[in-house]
């Protein structure tokens, strides 16, 4: 986000522009260019103009260089109901239902500011156990304040199982979105395990999985270009949208020690695109002869391969997490 206040430019600036959308006010030069009898409804054609989707996240174009960034995620059959095929607490429910739209929040580079609960559960008891738990992500993500977590329940039909939707609404300066940011050299890394229920036991406190603050520690971290949370069709899928999002391809590590087509649940690895290469052996002299080209290239990939240990070292230290070499991106 810009270094001037979000809480500002929220009250501002994109009431400025929605005042202007709907014809109350003369359009900025830079920004929009409306009739002098623009109505609501050809405010409305703007804005729909101005929708776009961004892998798993919707991006509304505002004011100037910013934009509205929008994710979602639901969970369905798992709580604490009679009929849901995984048992577990309405809490844990909550805390993995919102960390992961949170999570794709904060990788995209948008500051999350306001989270909404769908449940398709009672108030009481388990839709009060499961916004506790949505709240709790919430406030690590920095989202605190009355309304800043809203939603709704079911209070009118009996249910037998629980659903949950959860919509994350946050800000983005356009120079700070990530999403294809990766460079060609860059190597991907999965930072976590992938899990996921039934086969697997996933805790939130699971030192081997991804979490809310594990993204907010990776996007401080000056190498690290592209944050990807991995979803249900793995660590391979992803990586592939990642490299595509770039204009580039993935070269994939043979044998990355995890499996890459594996679920990874409720967003349990997060993949980063990250600057290691020195590229030493595109800097090589190409008038050697054979033997010293062969040495030379020998060193170079060494020394290609000890910049890419060092890095997923440093990216370990930072979250505290494991980290597998998954592949790079090159040119297409």
């Amino acid at each position: 986000m810009p270094e001037s206040s979000p809480r500002e430019f929220e009250m501002s600036q994109i009431e400025r522009e929605l005042a202007e959308l709907a014809g109350f006010a003369g359009a900025g030069p830079r920004d929009i260019d409306l009739p002098p009898d623009s109505s609501p409804e050809a405010a409305g054609t703007i804005l729909r103009h101005r929708v776009a989707k961004c892998r798993d996240l919707t991006l509304v174009r505002l004011a100037g260089p910013y934009y509205m960034v929008i994710a979602c995620d639901s969970d369905g059959g798992i709580g604490p109901k009679p009929h849901d095929t995984v048992k577990v607490p309405g809490y844990l429910v909550g805390r993995f239902a919102a960390r992961v739209p949170l999570m794709e929040m904060l990788a995209s580079g948008a500051r999350p500011l306001v989270i909404v609960d769908a449940l398709s559960v009672e108030l009481e008891p388990t839709g009060r156990e499961i916004i506790g738990g949505v709240r709790f992500e919430a406030s690590l993500a920095g989202i605190e304040g009355d309304g800043a977590v809203t939603g709704s329940t079911e209070d009118n039909v009996p249910t037998v199982a629980t659903g949950v939707g959860v919509t994350v609404i946050g800000l983005a300066e356009e120079r700070r979105l990530r999403p294809g940011t990766g460079l060609p050299g860059d190597i991907v890394a999965a930072v976590g395990i992938p899990k996921s229920a039934p086969g697997d036991a996933v805790t939130v406190d699971d030192p081997e999985i991804a979490d809310v603050p594990t993204v907010m520690k990776l996007a401080r971290l000056a190498q690290v270009h592209d944050i990807l949370p991995v979803g249900s069709k793995g660590i391979e899928y992803e990586a592939r949208q990642m490299a595509a999002s770039a204009g580039l391809s993935l070269v994939m590590t043979p044998d990355p020690g995890l499996n890459t087509k594996k679920s990874a649940g409720p967003s349990t690895c997060v993949l980063v695109s990250v600057a290691a290469s020195r590229g030493g052996y595109a800097q090589m002299n190409t008038d050697m002869d054979t033997d010293a080209h062969a040495e030379a290239e020998a060193e170079a990939e060494a020394e290609e391969a000890d910049a890419e240990r060092a890095a997923l070292r440093e990216i370990a230290r930072a979250v505290g997490k494991p980290v597998a070499l998954v592949g790079r991106l090159v040119r297409t």
